[in-house]
């Protein structure tokens, strides 16, 4: 039997879905270069940072 259009379709969409979300969780999961902690000091340093200097 051939597959339908939809079929086709879907399978095309889980593919390109697959691919565009392998290498976020390679980046999130598989390569931690910097610790969590240190990045979330490093964001928390810089939004205090920039919230002091609009208010002075």
């Amino acid at each position: 039997m051939y597959p339908g259009p939809v079929h086709t379709t879907r399978h095309n969409l889980g593919i390109g879905f697959a691919r565009s979300i392998r290498p976020m969780i390679t980046h999130y999961f598989c390569v931690p270069l910097v610790p969590q902690r240190l990045l979330v000091v490093f964001l928390v340093h810089t939004t205090v940072r920039s919230s002091t200097e609009v208010k002075s």
